[in-house]
């Protein structure tokens, strides 16, 4: 079947990660026309990321499981993220980054799991005004998730959690795929202007991407399953250090 597979997306969002994250760290040493260009190409990879999210969601077996991978994920890369910064203290204080400032992204994709799987919880209750009770408590713990957000500084503020969950109702809502990839597209261009101003413009760029998505896995393999599980810390703890030791 013609067209990308959430596989192919996958590839193309570490892509992208991985060349606004050396524009990131490295922004000391680069030229301001490099620096910038490679955080253009990065604006791809969230929306990607996003939309992969949900997918995910749509086609995993266990969403405890799926969400206890990201969790563990975000504690994990955190964690390195503190230890970086002790070291960039202690003997490399000339290299300044902001990375601990806000928690990682891939809280927020945890969170926003949370979310949807709230959304989707059902009880068999026949009586409306139960039913009406239980959606009001199931909005107020969504709130309260939201709210979580507004405690903590995390990377891209509501932006992804909001992204996900219209992502989410657009599914359930349409059933045409090239109209849901529009909707999602608007979707992503709308919410990156609010929350990035002028350079979420650029999240355009991941728009064929999605357009193209045939809504296959591709083909199955363990090391592309579990390949962001591992590039996500271990990309950002290559280039931290890298840079705290050849930028001075």
């Amino acid at each position: 079947m013609k067209g990308l597979t959430t596989n192919n997306l996958k590839i193309i969002a570490i892509i992208c990660m991985l060349i606004d994250h050396i524009g990131f760290y490295f922004y000391e040493s680069l030229p301001f026309d490099v620096y910038y260009s490679l955080r253009i190409i990065g604006r791809c990879a969230m929306p990607i990321f996003s939309f992969l999210i949900l997918q995910g969601f749509l086609h995993t077996k266990s969403h405890k499981k799926y969400f206890l991978r990201l969790f563990l994920l975000a504690i994990i890369t955190q964690s390195i993220f503190i230890l970086l910064k002790i070291i960039n203290i202690k003997y490399y204080p000339s290299y300044q980054t902001d990375i601990d400032k806000d928690f990682n992204i891939v809280l927020s994709f945890a969170i926003s799991i949370i979310m949807l799987m709230i959304m989707e919880y059902k009880l068999e209750i026949k009586e409306k005004n139960y039913n009406v009770i239980f959606n009001i408590l199931k909005f107020i713990l969504i709130a309260l998730l939201f709210s979580i957000y507004f405690i903590i500084d995390i990377d891209y503020f509501i932006s992804v959690p909001v992204m996900i969950i219209v992502f989410y109702f657009i599914n359930k809502i349409f059933s045409k795929e090239i109209l849901k990839k529009i909707l999602i597209c608007i979707t992503i261009f709308v919410i990156s202007i609010i929350e990035q101003q002028f350079i979420g413009i650029f999240t355009a760029l991941a728009f064929p991407f999605i357009l193209l998505y045939n809504g296959n896995l591709g083909k199955k393999s363990n090391a592309l399953k579990y390949s962001f599980y591992i590039f996500f810390p271990l990309h950002h703890f290559i280039l931290y250090f890298l840079a705290m030791i050849f930028i001075k």
